[in-house]
């Protein structure tokens, strides 16, 4: 709320929008009203609104049947598993070890308890079913989306591009973020990570800005892991970008991921 007040701008990556699409109904619905609370503080680079136009309807589609294919895949995994247990134990079977037989059917019950857990799920929340079919006669996500339509940034040139392109390409060999893992995509896709950033930093630049940056892209492009006192994984924005960020900008930038 500070740093809102204080006048920062909120830009989403792509994967932030497209993302909501994954959730449950009700937890895609809290997403949307979490980014509607702070709309007038969004801005939408080109790059993120062209990326979701390119990627909106196939995430869409998605979405009207994940409940039923998260449920699915639950099932291929338990159901894989008890046949590798099965095949497994005929294999040991050969050498007469005792008791094996016992083993086996005790294993093979908790399997199939764990199997019977998932379905248990499944069928107590089946209303999630209906919940979502009802949430996805129309698209909320891309209903939100296009409110956004003003504050998209204006497309670089051509000519700009080109130039981004080549200077990514310098940084990729140096490992500079960001984008730097994206260096075996097609085209200028593989500099899609580093044009964004350059819109970040030219908006913030201009407006005079300080920045949250919200993305679920957490390869090392982006951030750097360590670990604390306790083993526990900790994650931060590239001190890299960081510092690029303070020098290009004169501003402050503040990286999330969604969840965060």
């Amino acid at each position: 709320k500070a740093i809102l007040e204080a006048g920062a701008i909120v830009i989403c990556d792509t994967n932030v929008y497209l993302r909501l699409y994954d959730y449950s109904p009700q937890f895609a619905d809290f997403g949307i009203q979490c980014l509607s609370a702070i709309k007038d503080a969004l801005v939408v680079t080109y790059t993120t609104g062209l990326e979701y136009k390119k990627h909106y309807m196939a995430k869409y589609a998605a979405a009207k049947t994940k409940i039923e294919n998260y449920n699915k895949k639950l099932d291929e995994i338990t159901q894989k598993f008890r046949a590798d247990i099965s095949n497994e134990f005929e294999r040991i079977e050969q050498y007469h070890f005792p008791d094996t037989d016992e083993l086996k059917s005790i294993a093979i019950t908790k399997i199939d308890e764990i199997k019977s857990l998932f379905d248990e799920y499944y069928d107590n929340h089946e209303l999630l079913v209906s919940a979502n079919e009802q949430y996805l006669l129309c698209d909320p996500v891309k209903d939100f989306f296009d409110t956004l339509s003003g504050q998209i940034l204006s497309p670089y040139t051509i000519d700009r591009i080109y130039e981004l392109c080549d200077e990514g390409k310098k940084r990729f060999k140096n490992n500079t973020p960001p984008g730097f893992k994206d260096k075996d995509k097609d085209g200028i896709r593989q500099y899609s990570d580093y044009i964004l950033w350059s819109e970040i930093l030219d908006y913030s630049s201009g407006a005079k800005k300080d920045i949250v940056f919200v993305t679920d892209d957490v390869k090392t492009d982006w951030w750097e892991n360590s670990t604390d006192e306790s083993g526990n994984l900790v994650r931060s924005f590239h001190a890299k970008l960081v510092t690029e960020f303070a020098k290009r900008t004169g501003q402050t930038i503040y990286a999330l991921t969604s969840n965060e």
